[in-house]
């Protein structure tokens, strides 16, 4: 959702090992979606999409990479 305040939603689907793509704004952005907790990990935690053209180019990223991780 467009500017969500939190994102319980966002936080129950990766906290299920779910891999996230969520709106680029408010709570997702700021708090919840961004780099991994450990340094030695530079790669972000979930996507953030713009428009349908971004949420559909993570949408494939995300299946096209679940098994090596690269997602995390």
């Amino acid at each position: 959702m467009k500017h969500e305040h939190f994102g319980i939603s966002v936080v129950e689907l990766m906290s299920s090992g779910i891999i996230t793509i969520a709106h680029n704004s408010a709570g997702p952005r700021t708090d919840i979606i961004g780099p991994a907790a450990d340094p030695k990990i530079n790669k972000p935690v979930g996507y953030l999409a713009d428009d349908q053209k971004s949420y559909s180019f993570y949408l494939r990223t995300a299946l096209l990479n679940y098994e090596d991780a690269t997602h995390t």
